[in-house]
């Protein structure tokens, strides 16, 4: 579930506040857990590649995965899977920090989790094959397609078993932090602050630029360094995303979706949309199972 800040995870089960989703190319579950959808949020996230390779951004850096490798992505940090194998599929597994405790204020939670969650310049961390983690990973992937007779403690015990070994990695590194680009960060997420909450309306780059309090050539700078793409080009595909949300709403026609998500000119939105998406909206509607009531 979206907010205009960022994305928050809404748990089918608050009782137990775990999300599991098994991703593909051209199909996810359960349905909107997304792919090559920028964000961010404030729970923690490991990637496991089960078949295929994959292809994550955080911060702008692009690391791949293969098959049996994952990926560890803190709070905060901007991410995508920017793309992956025809045949690639990848597991993500998020949870709140909170799920780490055990209690509200544990020992736990100052020694062993809020020294690493809380590390700006700890954004994420790759996790190759043969490894505790990576195994653990596969139980929990495993449970959730055959099911467990007490799947909240044989999961929990497994996501402990994850952070402890994540915890004595990372002990064993020195971090040296940079604080260009915790602040580079900070001011790329005030800006995308920004676009999410006013992409339908009429932006420029000096609206985009002011928001984050620098100039128009800083931004762009910020934009190409954080996330390898400028601040228009993220715009439009943000806007894009958003049509194809809409596009699911068969009440709504093509001319109606563009003025909505922000496009002042039909034909643009269409040319647009089938640039990045290799289909015309119509078709990509059809293909989503609703019929068109006109353009």
């Amino acid at each position: 579930m979206e907010n205009k800040l960022h994305i928050i995870n809404g748990y089918s089960d608050e009782l137990f506040p775990i999300n599991i989703c098994v991703v593909r190319k051209y199909s996810d579950l359960p349905i909107g857990s997304g792919f090559k959808s920028l964000h961010w949020h404030e729970d923690l996230q490991f990637v496991l590649c089960t078949k295929g390779y994959v292809s994550y951004q955080v911060n702008g850096i692009e690391y791949e995965l293969k098959e049996k490798e994952a990926l560890f992505i803190n709070k905060g940090a901007l991410h995508m899977s920017s793309d992956m194998s025809e045949d690639g599929e990848y597991v993500t597994l998020t949870f709140p920090e909170e799920l780490l405790f055990f209690f509200k204020e544990s020992r736990m939670k100052y020694k062993y989790v809020w020294p690493y969650t809380r590390m700006d310049f700890l954004r994420c961390y790759g996790i190759k094959e043969k490894n505790q983690i990576i195994k653990c990973l596969y139980d929990i992937y495993n449970i959730y397609l055959n099911g467990s007779d007490m799947f909240e403690y044989d999961v929990s015990i497994l996501i402990t078993m994850i952070w402890r070994q994540l915890v004595k990695s990372l002990s064993e590194i020195d971090f040296i932090p940079n604080k260009k680009d915790v602040e580079r960060q900070e001011r790329v997420q005030v800006m995308l602050v920004y676009i999410h909450t006013h992409y339908a309306d009429e932006l420029s780059l000096k609206d985009i630029a002011d928001a984050g309090m620098m100039s128009i050539a800083q931004c762009n700078r910020c934009f190409n360094k954080m996330l390898n793409i400028t601040p228009y080009e993220y715009l439009i595909q943000y806007r894009l995303q958003k049509a194809t949300n809409l596009l699911k709403d068969a009440t709504l026609n093509v001319t109606e979706i563009s003025e909505i998500v922000g496009f002042n000119n039909v034909t643009h939105f269409i040319q647009t949309f089938k640039k990045v998406y290799g289909i015309s909206p119509k078709k990509y509607r059809i293909m989503e199972g609703q019929d068109e009531k006109g353009s």
